[in-house]
């Protein structure tokens, strides 16, 4: 991880010394003229997207999991109760010792 952030740190720094050292060009002139950039209306727009969609997902994801839960718990709460009256968990000792025939 640590080589990984080493890395793309050396090479922002790498580029900014190559960007600030070219000459003027077309491209760094039409670069230069962009008047909106994420602040603008459509970037303000796709931001509050993104993390809509993110807050929309993060919503879902806790409800199913929620639900999961719940019908997790409604299962072994049925089983519980099969139990008890098969004279599983629950039931007295008389209930639990064989029958002699």
């Amino acid at each position: 991880m640590g080589t990984v952030v080493g890395t793309v740190a050396v090479l922002v720094a790498a580029g900014t010394g190559t960007a600030s050292a070219a000459p003027e060009s077309s491209l760094f002139a039409v670069q230069t003229h962009m008047r909106l950039g994420i602040t603008g209306p459509v970037g303000m727009i796709a931001i509050l997207l993104g993390v809509g969609g993110l807050v929309f997902g993060l919503v879902r994801h806790r409800r199913a999991a929620l639900a999961r839960s719940a019908a997790e718990a409604r299962q072994r709460a049925a089983e519980g109760v099969r139990q008890a009256t098969a004279g599983g968990v629950g039931a007295t000792a008389a209930e639990q010792l064989p029958t002699q025939v």
